[in-house]
């Protein structure tokens, strides 16, 4: 159990493309064994949201609204949403996401503009993952990340060209290659995060297509 007297204060403007505030962690914290945080913020009562980065500077990131109140909130990260520069993308939910290089804070935004006071009175992470994701199995690690780098060298400079249907085409088969290829060196909820993926992309853009496929591979190789 952790208490806190943080205080987070400042002016929300919608000028110039801006319209939200936040802080988080400079460093990382293990989240893996924890389903839930439970939370306490008082103050200004403002559009706030719980945030969970996956890594210090990563774009995708997972958030929950929350609200300013004087009683404990538990947030379940299996109700979290997935975001990349504010917009809702497809990516395995948090409760299934490698969790053990994460970065969290508070979001003040959704549209709200002006002054806001705000205390983080209580903070703690609940909750017991009775299993631990197993690891990618040794012997198939090399030939994983030979795959995924390779991908990757092929697709950002098609991408960087003007071509995000290329470069998910790219991903997609890379992905696809770790199924068959690698069956049997992948844990079943990262096989299960992949099927996930391609399946939800299925209606996307080819643009978010592309970074969907790319936010699973990095968290795949995140963990060779």
């Amino acid at each position: 159990q952790q208490s806190s007297d943080l205080v987070f204060q400042g002016t929300v403007s919608l000028e110039n493309n801006g319209g939200f505030a936040s802080i988080r962690t400079e460093s990382v914290v293990d989240l893996s064994r924890n389903t839930a945080v439970e939370i306490r913020l008082s103050g200004t009562k403002v559009p706030v949201q719980f945030v969970v980065w996956m890594g210090q500077g990563a774009n995708l990131y997972y958030a929950m609204d929350m609200t300013v109140q004087t009683e404990n909130q538990i947030l379940e990260f299996s109700d979290f949403t997935a975001k990349s520069y504010g917009r809702v993308v497809a990516a395995p939910s948090l409760n299934r996401q490698d969790r053990s290089n994460v970065t969290i804070g508070i979001l003040v935004g959704d549209g709200y503009e002006g002054t806001f006071d705000l205390r983080l009175e209580h903070l703690n992470f609940i909750g017991e993952v009775a299993n631990v994701p197993t690891q990618i199995k040794e012997q198939y690690a090399v030939k994983i990340a030979q795959v995924l780098q390779r991908a990757i060298q092929r697709g950002v400079p098609v991408y960087n060209a003007g071509d995000p249907a290329q470069c998910a085409a790219i991903y997609q088969t890379a992905l696809e290659d770790l199924l068959v290829l690698a069956a049997d060196g992948l844990p079943e909820d990262v096989k299960a995060n992949i099927e996930q993926t391609l399946e939800s992309s299925s209606s996307m853009s080819y643009n978010d297509k592309a970074w969907a496929y790319r936010r699973m591979m990095d968290s795949i190789l995140m963990m060779l």
